[in-house]
């Protein structure tokens, strides 16, 4: 058993602790020095100096840890960067429950992670690793910070000095990497805090969600017509028929990439019917191919009717004659995409991503409700708000005259009208 800790009387300060005219530090004695401890900087987890009330506190703790260490405990893992060499194998040096790697770890291995597709699972963790990077100022020091108590990620309180780290880490991305780089971290550190919250009880509120986050125009690209027909005659044209198939069918569903290139045979009914959940977060629906889609698919099947042995998939790389490689596809894709800009410009910037916004314009255009675009497009009734939102300002003057004249036939239709001319 560790020794009982001793009470610090008024006025007296820890052992090793020394001010520096505010740049505070804890030395260990020669006796320490020779066992292996090692001085440090008494500041913040982030870098600043520690005002001299919170500095006192630290070098408290490093003295704990030191009796812990003589008394044969687990040294805490914060202080092993500065404890005897080996300490961490000869003592253990185990993390507490509220430490910053165990809960990440215990996200990592929740089933709320693991049902996610294995594309997103490692995009979240290279976002939560880009978040404790930035938090630490050196990719080096990441597992240092992430060492820590978990309390560290919350706002100092009323009159406490220090930083909000998750704002300033957000501020640091936005300035380095970007809007959306910024704010598709601060999502994913929430989705990871909101578990923390909800399962783990570590706090009573998501600090994430505190995060005064600014959010870019979304980037709102729609193919013309002419467009995406050319677009399609130049793959038919160019033994390239897949690409082709999958346009249309993004044109036709509002899919994405990567859940179009997945979509197997068997997924598609002899009604025409497409069943299928979205990989990316579990979306499920089972809407009916429009007759752009219907005529394509029926095109895919003849195509392969005669072939002694039949593809899986529903859209199969010629080249190869297996499901396309997301990376091949995008390469292929935009070497056709600039033959086409050499006679239609505009192409040029524009994606395969961008047939999701497309679809979901014409969607909008065409009156088709938010439940009735989600039903196709799969997404869930809050993103697809956020959606529609953003697509609002992009669909324009059509999308207004259309509503307009929808309105006053319902006005006509239901007899609704005044009789009496204003005066005045």
């Amino acid at each position: 058993m560790p020794k009982l800790r001793k009470q610090r009387r008024l006025g007296q300060l820890p052992a090793g602790f020394k001010w520096r005219d505010g740049r505070p530090r804890w030395e260990p004695s020669p006796t320490r020095r020779r066992q292996g401890w090692k001085g440090c900087d008494l500041r913040g987890p982030f870098g600043t100096w520690l005002a001299k009330g919170p500095a006192i506190d630290k070098a408290e703790a490093i003295c704990a840890a030191v009796r812990l260490w003589e008394a044969g405990e687990p040294v805490p893992a914060v202080w092993l960067a500065i404890a005897p060499k080996g300490a961490a194998a000869a003592r253990g040096g185990r993390l507490g429950p509220r430490a910053i790697t165990t809960l990440l770890e215990a996200y990592f291995a929740s089933d709320k992670f693991q049902r996610l597709a294995e594309k997103t699972q490692a995009d979240y963790r290279s976002k939560l690793k880009r978040l404790f990077e930035t938090i630490a100022g050196d990719p080096a020091k990441a597992e240092t910070v992430k060492a820590l108590d978990i309390d560290v990620l919350l706002p100092p309180a009323f009159g406490e000095e220090g930083d909000f780290e998750l704002e300033r880490a957000y501020e640091l991305l936005r300035e380095s990497a970007g809007h959306h780089m910024a704010n598709g971290v601060l999502a994913t550190t929430s989705a990871w805090l909101g578990w923390c919250v909800k399962k783990k009880r570590v706090f009573a509120a998501n600090p994430a969600e505190l995060v005064e986050r600014e959010r870019p125009d979304g980037r709102i690209v729609v193919y013309e017509w002419p467009e995406l027909v050319a677009l399609v005659r130049h793959f038919d044209g160019h033994g390239l028929a897949s690409i082709a198939d999958a346009i249309i069918l993004g044109v036709d569903l509002s899919w994405s990439q990567q859940d179009l290139l997945s979509l197997t045979r068997a997924q598609v009914s002899q009604d025409l019917h497409v069943k299928h959940r979205r990989i990316k977060t579990g979306v499920a629906g089972n809407p009916p191919l429009l007759a752009v889609g219907r005529q394509r698919v029926e095109a895919i099947f003849a195509r392969w009717r005669d072939k002694t042995v039949q593809p899986l998939n529903l859209i199969v790389c010629e080249l190869t004659g297996q499901p396309w490689a997301a990376d091949t596809f995008r390469h292929h894709f935009a070497q056709g995409r600039a033959e086409v800009a050499k006679q239609l410009p505009a192409v040029a910037d524009k994606q395969f991503r961008d047939l999701r916004d497309t679809t979901i314009t014409y969607c909008y255009e065409a009156g088709l409700t938010v439940p009735q675009i989600c039903s196709r497009s799969l997404h869930s009734p809050s993103r697809a708000q956020v959606v529609i939102e953003e697509h609002y300002g992009a669909i324009g003057q059509a999308m207004t005259d259309a509503a307009a004249e929808k309105l006053d036939a319902h006005f006509k239709a239901m007899g609704y009208t005044f009789d009496v001319a204003g005066e005045g």
